[in-house]
């Protein structure tokens, strides 16, 4: 859920109902400072993609483990 940090109000979905997005990827060379932005970027495209009509062709991405079981990815 979309949360407001200074009220502390959810902004969406309004009803009680939640999503939960987990992203994950090998960081490998890039360092510390392009997982960062690799992170955020992926993490957005995750959240943002149900708050737009996203193309099914779109809306799963390499680095989505959203309802893969975390310790089953490698």
């Amino acid at each position: 859920m979309l949360i407001d940090c200074a009220t502390g109000k959810r902004l969406w979905p309004r009803s009680d109902l939640s999503r939960t997005v987990k992203v994950g990827f090998d960081v490998e060379k890039a360092g510390p400072t392009a997982a960062a932005v690799h992170l955020a970027a992926a993490a957005a495209h995750c959240t943002f993609r149900y708050l737009y009509d996203c193309p099914k062709v779109r809306f799963k991405i390499a680095e989505d483990r959203t309802g893969v079981a975390w310790t089953e990815w490698n």
